[in-house]
């Protein structure tokens, strides 16, 4: 009796964990992703939309506006905003640093007419997620070893060049 007991308090105990995980989930939660603007374009364009991802880039400032490119893990998109929404952007992915993780709110535009066509977000609100980082590039000796083996070799190459030039002159 008390095995049973056991079994069906595990079983409810990972049942509401999946439906917790499940429910929480971006898809669930209306978080689009750059695959999902992209085929259901028609349906959403003019819409509000949420999207999440990493700033990548720079942050194009143009008068009291800017563009930021928002990567989600696949693609970027371009969003405009006021430039007081990307105020508090500390970090912007490259090669150097991890962009700050942010979600944004907007409208998303298939072809906007006020930006030649493109399809961007007007951000009505941006929250950061997770600020970025400086990224680390720890040296790998054995990338050493080989630098200084094949510069052995080149000098050795070299060297032997040298020599039968000198030899046959």
């Amino acid at each position: 009796m008390m095995k049973n007991r056991y079994a069906v308090k595990t079983c409810l105990i990972f049942l509401c964990i999946v439906f917790a995980l499940w429910h929480t989930s971006p898809a669930r939660a209306g978080i689009s992703t750059m695959e999902s603007l992209i085929i259901k374009s028609d349906q959403l364009d003019g819409q509000i939309v949420n999207f999440q991802g990493e700033v990548v880039g720079d942050i194009m400032r143009r008068g009291d506006y800017c563009w930021i490119n928002v990567h989600d893990g696949t693609e970027a998109i371009g969003v405009y905003c006021p430039a007081e929404m990307v105020q508090h952007i500390k970090f912007v992915g490259d090669y150097k640093h991890t962009g700050d993780m942010i979600l944004v709110q907007g409208t998303f535009h298939k072809a906007c007419r006020q930006h030649g066509g493109e399809l961007d977000i007007h951000a009505e609100r941006i929250r950061i997620i997770k600020t970025g980082a400086l990224r680390s590039y720890p040296l790998s000796l054995s990338r050493i070893y080989l630098a200084v083996a094949l510069l052995l070799c080149t000098v050795m190459i070299l060297g032997l060049f040298v020599y039968r030039r000198k030899v046959s002159a």
